[in-house]
């Protein structure tokens, strides 16, 4: 039993002191801080570039995000989209199957249109319809003489059970965002020539 005390009574040994713990009966080691600083540094460098990836990945998947729901979703209260000229010229950038139907009076198409426009004037779309738009589900891009004349256009393509519509103003607004139409490429490939 009194050896069981005496057991008991034993001193634990200490542990060894850790790594950064200062004795006063040894020499700083010089190069410790010179690597505690490397090891700090990159840390906060590692931890820069976790933070700057993922706020550019946040960023992709916001803007991402928020053109499909522009995309997906009509304007509210009207079966097709109603889009600016830049926001039309960069879905257009982007889309491949496309068509961009000109709804103004033939003679106003012959003086100018945004390029590869096909020309469907206004008063012939139920008849001419589904001879230049042949797919129901295609996207396609309006645009008249004025705001409310697409508009009236895309909402009868809608009546018509086209499914995928955007009116994108006039053709003036196109004219003013410095688009290049069929006419003014044609006549810069005439200067060019002379």
């Amino acid at each position: 039993m009194a050896e069981e005390r005496a057991k008991g009574k034993q001193r634990k040994q200490p542990a060894d002191p850790p790594e950064n713990h200062w004795n006063p009966f040894t020499r700083p080691d010089p190069d410790m801080r010179a690597r505690k600083r490397s090891r700090f540094l990159r840390e906060i460098m590692t931890s820069r570039i976790f933070i700057v990836t993922g706020l550019c990945i946040l960023g992709t998947v916001i803007v991402s995000g928020y053109t499909l729901y522009r995309t997906s979703i009509p304007s509210e209260g009207k079966p097709y989209e109603r889009l600016t000229v830049e926001e039309a010229q960069s879905y257009m950038s982007f889309e491949e199957n496309f068509v961009i139907a000109d709804v103004r009076p033939e003679k106003d198409y012959l003086a100018g249109h945004i390029q590869d426009a096909r020309s469907l004037p206004y008063n012939q779309i139920v008849e001419n319809a589904e001879d230049l738009l042949p797919d129901m589900g295609q996207m396609i891009y309006v645009y008249g003489a004025s705001s409310e004349e697409s508009c009236r256009a895309a909402q009868k393509l809608s009546d018509m059970g086209y499914t995928n519509i955007a009116e994108i103003g006039d053709y003036d607004s196109w004219i003013m965002e410095s688009s290049i139409t069929e006419t003014e490429g044609f006549l810069q490939n005439r200067i060019d020539d002379i």
